[in-house]
């Protein structure tokens, strides 16, 4: 039997990380919902755990997560994405 081909979600790095991913604001990873493709960002770029006070399956509220522009609901990390789905963090401002 053929193995599915591994999706691939876009994520969108806030500016202020570029430095961490070598001045780039985009990478693509593998994952079924948004927690899979963040548990990759941070296995990746270990420092992102911080910079996004991220623990797997949580995240710092003031961090917005959206997916294909869509702010996350309820569901909130869980959400399933789907192949070329994109992902973007808006940092909450004090």
């Amino acid at each position: 039997m053929k193995e599915a081909p591994e999706m691939s979600i876009r994520l969108h790095l806030p500016s202020r990380f570029y430095y961490l991913y070598e001045g780039r604001d985009v990478l693509d990873v593998p994952g079924k919902s948004v927690a899979e493709c963040l548990d990759e960002l941070v296995r990746i770029i270990p420092l992102m755990k911080k910079a996004l006070s991220y623990a797997s399956g949580s995240m710092d509220p003031h961090i917005k997560v959206l997916v294909n522009q869509e702010r996350v609901g309820r569901e909130g990390l869980a959400r399933k994405v789907n192949d070329g789905d994109e992902i973007h963090f808006v940092l909450g401002t004090a």
